[in-house]
């Protein structure tokens, strides 16, 4: 999961959790039983300087998540190789 969080960056200056879950369930690489620990990736990735947080929050546009709000990130690697 660090891993599509990373690609995600790379393609997005901006970006939600939602963005990484979307890959992960195209691509279904991971096996994820407990979506809570996408909380400990972003973590991860802004630790490692991949991301940081913003003030900003959206609407979710998972049905599971019924509209609540989620933060937004922003890239710190938008566009590097």
């Amino acid at each position: 999961m660090y891993g599509i969080g990373v690609g995600v960056a790379r393609d997005l200056d901006k970006f939600t959790s939602n963005h990484i879950r979307d890959i992960h369930d195209k691509i279904g690489k991971y096996n994820i039983s407990d979506w809570s620990l996408i909380g400990d990736i972003m973590k991860e990735l802004a630790r490692a300087g991949v991301i940081k947080r913003t003030d900003e929050t959206v609407l979710s546009t998972r049905a599971s998540h019924h509209g609540r709000p989620v933060r937004v990130w922003k890239s710190l690697v938008c566009g590097v190789s």
